[in-house]
């Protein structure tokens, strides 16, 4: 199952992409194109400079099947840089 969220639609400190469910590659037999299909919500809410959590809320499609709805803990990758 591959699952893709991009494009952050920003409005800090909340921000949040579609999740589009991917059907239809074969990767050793013709068949249609892939296609997608939004089935659900990521989001991150930060709640200061360094610390953040993510939700992702999803239902699969069908022929799929199962549901997601988790939130976690996040946090910056990297140092915050003094300006000089």
């Amino acid at each position: 199952t591959w699952l893709l969220g991009a494009n952050l639609i920003e409005g800090l400190p909340h921000a949040e992409a579609p999740l589009l469910q991917f059907s239809g590659y074969c990767a050793v037999c013709t068949g249609p194109e892939p296609t997608t299909q939004e089935v659900g919500l990521f989001t991150i809410d930060y709640s200061d400079e360094t610390s953040a959590s993510w939700n992702l809320n999803y239902v699969l499609a069908p022929p799929l099947s199962g549901s997601v709805n988790r939130t976690d803990p996040g946090g910056k990758l990297t140092t915050t840089l003094t300006c000089q």
